[in-house]
């Protein structure tokens, strides 16, 4: 899946500050934290905010190892 359809729209937005509806608790609640509205705001790029996903991810990577009923 690709950020490029957020990141345009944000940028497209007339009133950025009014791009999340309010505070952006809503847009926080659907991607899980405030962290990609704030990455958004800042100006991060697709690669940037991707990449700021690999310490969770490679967490959960580990955790879920034990769960998984064949190995990858």
């Amino acid at each position: 899946m690709s950020l490029q359809w957020l990141l345009k729209a944000y940028s497209l937005y007339p009133d950025n500050e009014h791009f999340f509806n309010g505070n952006g608790s809503g847009f926080d609640r659907l991607a899980g934290s405030s962290v990609l509205r704030r990455q958004l705001r800042d100006g991060l790029t697709e690669d940037d905010i991707r990449k700021s996903w690999g310490p969770a991810l490679e967490h959960f990577k580990l955790i879920r190892k034990k769960y998984l009923l064949y190995a990858e």
